[in-house]
């Protein structure tokens, strides 16, 4: 899917099996996990 900046994708929040807050994201591309890296801006990585 495409998404506009500034638009909402995901909430932090503790569910199933986890010892803290987290949020899961990863980037898929042709149904495969790929590295974020060199795609995303380097401020959006945290």
């Amino acid at each position: 899917d495409f998404v506009q900046g500034g638009a909402v994708i995901g909430r932090v929040g503790m569910t199933g099996r986890t010892t803290g807050p987290h949020l899961h994201f990863e980037i898929r591309k042709h149904g495969q996990a790929i590295d974020p890296d060199g795609i995303l801006p380097e401020k959006t990585i945290h």
